[in-house]
């Protein structure tokens, strides 16, 4: 099933939803479609070339490109390229021409590569200078190299993070990841000559796992999970670069300042989970949240001085194996990074104090003195967290001031940690179980106050909104749980009250709840579906206990969509989980932290004209007269069932997808978060 139209609608409002006012299409030509949407919805476009090189029929493919789409207002800037298809002489030959077909065809909008070098020949000819997942100081050291070009990071922030997850470890990634964001998002900000930031991604999407590869079958990069679930993420983002905004500002999507302040914790509040199994020995390296736990041995570390050099050391674990810095895995040459592109996980060897592999230097400071790159002395690059959140570590080129590069050894506690409480482990991350929490809230407030069952648990103040200091975010460390009521109170500089979060333990779950997220004015995708025979919609399946509290952890319970009325069927659905192997084209998933997505194709064409019915209907098993609305019934084994309408429509001038688009082009979006 190719992507609806109005699913297309339901990515951009959730773009808009979060602050987002561009995208960037990348590898390739968009859908003509989501072109028009935008065009209605003030999303500014990068519209990217998919193959960049010296010949005909490149330059001819980058000519379609830019006749077909020179006049949708939305596009803004042309992208020749991305990443290593900017960077071969033929590749790089092909710029000049390219440059000459844009202006001859449009010449009105500039043009741009994501790229990762910079005053080259590719580099010299584009109008703007893109970079692809490169730090401040790299930004710095091309300007100074060209100080006329405007820089744009058109493609930054690769950080992981898994929906409703507590904490990192075996192959999970915590719902917090706001370190990571502030340090890559927020790296060309104060500066007139950086034009912004293109955040990869909106959404997580299939291929490239960053938990380590299988089971995981997507990547986890987005700030809405595959079924289209807000993340944690989506509420950084939101305080950053909507919320925190002022009015006036015109890039701004929609006002917010007569909405409620935006606090929100992070975390749930539940019970925790069943230890786990007993860790198997291992060597290998990982990282994961730091614990008290029975993850906690292995996180033992200690740091000594090589006999032959005293400035260098080795990184000995508790059972005595030494860290070494070129990769569990092939790949990885002593000499160098693999290309550039890091080795991961390392392993933990047995140690040789000849051996330059496991030998290690500090870097420079990052700014706290007790935090610094671990070097190799074997080929330069640094200790680094795979995607900031792990749970592989590897060796990858140094970026200077990355949370995830810069560590300490704590000799009090025998440990190798981050400024983000991450620590080195000689296992596989499994993050064992404690009583203890760590709860991060994020806020468009100067302060917020924490309250667990009333009780405050302290304030933290300072927080800042939109520069590269900060934090950005609220820490509270250490809460020993207790079930209850976990609130957070967003407060201004004389202590008022301008907001309130609270997150409930639940009990066993008892039923579902069903919404409907797609078509909504709240997401501003409209108010009925349009009889096309292709309109969806999409529903949300809710795990909630007898009290109606949602149970933030309910994985693995089989959920089922049935149609009990009207014109539609279920064509699709998803929970969000990364590592799920479940079709995605059926009526039933398990649950993933308590959600499941729904799918709603409509089976009736009243709405089209009676000589297309049979273009649509060509195999004409479709019902092309029904009307009415749709109803959906959703089920659980050992749990109440829930039923909800979707409207329906057969005028397309008010509900096609387009006419929606222009009609919420402007609306104050709050069904995504």
């Amino acid at each position: 099933m190719a992507v609806p139209d109005r699913v297309k609608l339901f990515r951009a409002q959730a773009s808009r939803s979060v602050g987002g006012n561009g995208r960037r299409t990348s590898h390739n030509a968009p859908d003509p479609v989501m072109l028009d949407i935008y065009d209605r919805v003030g999303i500014a476009v990068m519209d990217e070339n998919r193959n960049l090189g010296n010949s005909s029929e490149m330059e001819t493919e980058m000519r379609d490109m830019v006749r077909r789409d020179r006049m949708h207002p939305s596009v803004v800037v042309w992208s020749f390229c991305n990443e290593a298809g900017c960077e071969t002489q033929f590749q790089q030959a092909g710029g000049p021409r390219f440059q000459r077909a844009t202006y001859e065809l449009d010449g009105s909008r500039p043009t741009l590569a994501n790229m990762f070098t910079y005053n080259d020949l590719l580099s010299k000819t584009i109008d703007l200078q893109g970079f692809s997942h490169k730090n401040r100081d790299f930004f710095d050291a091309a300007h100074t190299a060209m100080p006329t070009k405007p820089l744009w990071a058109s493609e930054c922030c690769s950080c992981n993070t898994m929906r409703g997850e507590p904490v990192s470890g075996g192959g999970t990634q915590r719902a917090f990841n706001a370190d990571c964001q502030q340090s890559q998002t927020n790296a060309t900000d104060g500066v007139d000559w950086a034009i912004g930031t293109t955040v990869w991604t909106l959404f997580d999407y299939y291929g490239e796992p960053s938990n380590g590869g299988w089971p995981y079958v997507s990547s986890t990069f987005g700030a809405f999970d595959l079924a289209g679930f807000a993340k944690a993420g989506a509420f950084w983002f939101r305080s950053q670069w909507l919320t925190g905004v002022p009015d006036a500002s015109f890039d701004k999507p929609f006002e917010t300042e007569k909405l409620p302040t935006l606090v929100r914790i992070v975390e749930s509040w539940q019970h925790a989970p069943p230890p786990p199994p007993p860790l198997p020995p291992q060597n290998i390296s990982s990282v994961g949240q730091c614990t008290v736990g029975p993850r906690a041995p292995r996180e033992a570390m200690r740091v000594e001085p090589v006999p032959s050099n005293a400035s260098n050391f080795q990184i000995i674990s508790s059972v005595g194996l030494c860290l070494d810095s070129t990769g569990a895995k092939s790949g990885c040459a002593d000499s160098g990074l693999a290309g550039g592109k890091g080795c991961y996980p390392l392993a933990f060897v047995a140690c040789d104090t000849t051996d330059v592999k496991q030998q290690w230097t500090r870097g420079t400071s990052s700014g706290d003195n007790n935090f610094s790159p671990f070097v190799s002395v074997a080929n330069a690059g640094c200790l680094d967290i795979f995607g900031a959140t792990g749970p592989e570590v590897g060796i990858y080129r140094c970026q200077g001031h990355a949370v995830q590069q810069n560590w300490e050894h704590d000799a009090q506690n025998a440990r190798i940690s981050t400024s983000a409480d991450q620590c080195l482990s000689d296992g596989d991350g499994n993050p064992g179980v404690s009583d203890e929490r760590d709860i991060h809230v994020y806020a468009t407030a100067p302060s917020v106050e924490l309250l667990l069952n009333g009780a405050s648990q302290g304030f933290q103040s300072g927080l800042q909104l939109g520069t590269r200091g900060g934090p950005s975010w609220a820490q509270f460390t250490g809460l020993h749980f207790t079930a209850g009521n976990l609130t957070a109170v967003a407060r201004d500089a004389s202590n008022k009250t301008l907001g309130v979060h609270t997150v409930l333990t639940s009990d066993k779950p008892a039923k579902l709840v069903l919404t409907v997220d797609v078509p909504s004015a709240q997401t501003g995708t409209g108010t009925a579906l349009l009889l096309d025979g292709q309109d969806v919609g999409l529903l949300r399946a809710e795990i909630v206990d007898a009290r109606g509290i949602f149970c933030a952890l309910a994985s693995g319970v089989n959920i089922t969509f049935k149609v009990v009325q009207g014109p539609g069927e279920v064509v699709g659905v998803h929970s969000g989980d990364p590592k799920s192997h479940e079709p995605n084209q059926a009526s039933y998933h398990t649950s993933y932290n308590g959600l499941v997505r729904g799918i709603i194709r409509v089976t009736s064409n009243a709405a089209v004209a009676t000589g297309l019915r049979h273009v649509i209907d060509a195999d004409g098993v479709r019902d092309v007269r029904s009307t009415g609305s749709i109803v959906v019934e959703v089920s659980a084994p050992g749990l109440s069932s829930a039923v909800i309408s979707i409207a329906t429509s057969t005028d397309p001038a008010k509900d096609g997808v387009l006419a929606v688009a222009e009609h919420f082009g402007n609306a104050v979006l709050t069904g995504f978060v």
